[in-house]
């Protein structure tokens, strides 16, 4: 909604006011209940690197989502997706690579995209591959079947999907 209005400054502003006062929130939560509830500060983190990003502050941007990340708090699932395609955007390659390696699922797609982008199609399709035979969970199997239907492989991407048809979460894989 404020993209493009120029006022970026006041809504990284803003958002970092938010930031530290749900920082300082949890912070006394975390004292009398034992348990911090970050759900809604990660989705502000977000937004203030989204600002940064579009703002042409990438750098700030990405050391936003890294400091999160390093910070050994627990995030929402797809937090490391969202920070993946931050860093894919960016064009930070080798640290996606790290944080694929790390947190396989949602950044080890984005990599494996990336990677392909670049014309290393075998490394992707070897990257998705090797995420299935780790932990063989019905979702890892979206990433490489997107991947050889771009490729117009699309028998070999009905095959890599087949385990998941009968799984109740992954019916539109079909």
């Amino acid at each position: 909604m404020t993209e493009g209005q120029g006022c970026d400054d006041r809504v990284l502003h803003l958002l970092t006011r938010e930031a530290e006062r749900m920082e300082r929130k949890d912070d006394e939560e975390c004292g009398r209940c034992g348990q911090a509830s970050r759900t809604d500060r990660w989705d502000v983190l977000l937004l203030i690197s989204r600002v940064l990003e579009r703002a042409g502050r990438a750098e700030e941007a990405v050391e936003v989502m890294r400091t999160e990340t390093a910070s050994g708090r627990r995030h929402p699932r797809n937090f490391p997706e969202h920070y993946a395609q931050l860093l894919a955007r960016q064009g930070f390659i080798e640290e996606l690579r790290a944080l694929a390696e790390v947190e396989h699922r949602g950044a080890s797609g984005v990599y494996a995209k990336a990677l392909e982008g670049t014309g290393r199609v075998l490394d992707a399709e070897a990257l998705l591959r090797e995420a299935i035979e780790v932990q063989d969970d019905p979702n890892d199997r979206a990433a490489p079947m997107h991947l050889l239907v771009r490729r117009a492989r699309i028998d070999e991407a009905v095959e890599a999907g087949r385990p998941t048809y009968d799984y109740y979460d992954c019916w539109n894989f079909l």
